[in-house]
């Protein structure tokens, strides 16, 4: 090895250390006893090749080709990135890329406290040929002529200590897509990518699932340099520029705002507003409050239903609109705004008429049935829906708060309806104090006399049971009164 290329390996792996400090002391020193390997394999590569490194994200990829069309590459990136992939042409559209991703089982996870994820080892790598056709994720195509190829030198098709590294070769691939790879060029366009940390398919199938990536970029390589004759030879993976260069000054930093939008507001939706819509309505018995929270539902579950529609364009997975997790969620988006209408209409009704509509059967399969099966449903499908997006690791935070949501508010209604019904029984069966003293010296009162008490006779029971507004005129005497022009009458004398 040539003291220049030991200088930029040392340089390099020391940098590696303190751009990723989650590798750790003990990794640096076995990356650079991997870069020292890789560099060797220069020394015994007998083919011409190209190389292109983006220092700023690890990221290399090394190609050679010959007069055939038959090309052979080697790629390597850090494992925090759920996948890395190299293509032909200026764009997506009409592009053949290399997908490579970690498959199995993962071997170990950890958190990564800089980018807020959760990062997962895995033994092995994926390598993935597809076409694309725009932006969205690129499809796999068995028409492609691809299998894993084992370097003279360095790992092969390995994660090791951080990275992933792949090898891999091309039968007859330069005119298999429209972006043609034209081996005469002296500026032959590539573009690369890196996906989302921690968004890992894990998966040996070569169709595997993608996310959406986190960082693009285009290069360009001098292809007459990395071409010869007709040899048959993989190539190792180089750890110095060669006969490549970066279009622009960095790569892109990709911003994607649906696919976690889409999961904030059914989760915000599902896990914090409904809950509040049911606990005013069966604790505060605030009717107004409850039409409120389930309007602002709504509204959050139509606007997750939109993105939602929008994602399934993106994706291999979602464009058949076949999964439980589309189908579930439509369901239930139809579901919430019967629920919502019929909730409505009830109102309404019971404030023009003062008396629930057919004697308060619907409202009861409202409240009783439909409110709840639409609450605990959804809530299943929001992590259903994060296995289906590739990002199961939210599951680990999602379904802990999912269920004490549940078993707290279960537990908030029922202590209530408990304190409610005991209330109840109070006010039905009132607690009656000791005996009053009796009037008369202890004893009943006197017996009524032929004439009733103090000598006048009882009422009739159509007067003693009248009100002032409900006087007995029938009872009035039928003859006229005296008339006042009559002559007074001397009583009589008094003896």
């Amino acid at each position: 090895m040539k003291l220049p290329w030991s200088c930029l390996v040392l340089t390099v792996g020391l940098w590696s250390g303190t751009r990723y400090p989650d590798i750790g002391p003990s990794s640096v020193w076995l990356t650079l006893v991997t870069a020292f390997t890789a560099a060797e394999s220069l020394t015994n590569d007998t083919s011409p090749s190209d190389t292109f490194i983006y220092a700023d994200k690890n990221f290399t990829f090394t190609i050679t080709a010959n007069a055939n069309g038959d090309i052979w590459f080697s790629m390597a990136a850090p494992a925090t990135y759920g996948w890395f992939a190299v293509g032909t042409g200026s764009r997506m559209a009409g592009s053949l890329m290399f997908v490579a991703y970690g498959d199995g089982t993962p071997t170990g996870m950890h958190w990564n406290c800089q980018s807020n994820t959760m990062l997962i080892h895995l033994p092995g790598v994926t390598l993935s040929p597809r076409l694309s056709n725009g932006h969205s994720e690129p499809t796999y195509s068995d028409k492609i002529k691809l299998s894993k190829a084992n370097p003279p030198r360095g790992p092969i098709n390995m994660y090791q200590d951080g990275m992933y590294y792949v090898s891999g070769s091309c039968r007859g691939c330069t005119h298999l897509a429209p972006n043609t790879l034209d081996l005469t060029s002296t500026a032959q366009p590539f573009i690369f990518a890196l996906g989302e940390e921690g968004r890992y398919p894990a998966t040996t199938s070569l169709d595997g699932p993608l996310r959406r990536h986190a960082y693009y970029g285009y290069f360009t390589m001098d292809m007459t340099k990395a071409t010869d004759g007709g040899g048959d030879d993989p190539i190792s993976l180089h750890n110095v520029n060669a006969n490549a260069v970066l279009i622009g000054k960095s790569i892109v930093t990709d911003h994607d705002i649906c696919d976690p939008g889409h999961a904030f507001v059914m989760v915000l939706a599902w896990l914090i507003i409904f809950p509040l819509g049911i606990l005013s309505l069966r604790i505060l018995k605030n009717v107004k409050l409850h039409m409120m929270f389930q309007t602002i539902g709504l509204i959050l579950g139509i606007i997750g239903a939109a993105t939602g529609f929008y994602l399934t364009t993106l994706y291999n997975r979602s464009k058949h609109f076949n999964s439980a997790h589309q189908i579930i969620g439509l369901l239930l988006v139809i579901a919430l705004i019967g629920q919502w209408v019929g909730g409505f209409l009830h109102h309404r009704y019971y404030v023009r008429n003062q008396r629930p509509w057919m004697n308060g059967q619907p409202i009861k399969g409202h409240k009783l049935v439909l409110g709840p099966v639409v609450l605990v449903v959804g809530l299943v499908n929001a992590a259903i829906g994060f296995n289906f997006a590739v990002a199961h690791q939210w599951n680990y935070i999602y379904v802990p708060f999912a269920i004490v949501m549940i078993i707290a508010s279960t537990a908030i209604i029922f202590v209530r309806d408990i304190i409610a019904r005991r209330l109840a029984g109070r006010k039905q069966n009132p607690i009656i104090g000791p005996p009053q003293p009796m009037p008369f010296g202890g004893q009943p009162p006197p017996p009524a006399g032929p004439g009733g008490f103090y000598g006048r006779d009882p009422a009739p029971p159509s007067l003693a049971a009248s009100t002032r507004s409900d006087i007995a005129l029938d009872r009035l005497p039928s003859h006229d009164p005296p008339s006042y022009d009559a002559e007074p009458v001397k009583p009589r004398d008094m003896i």
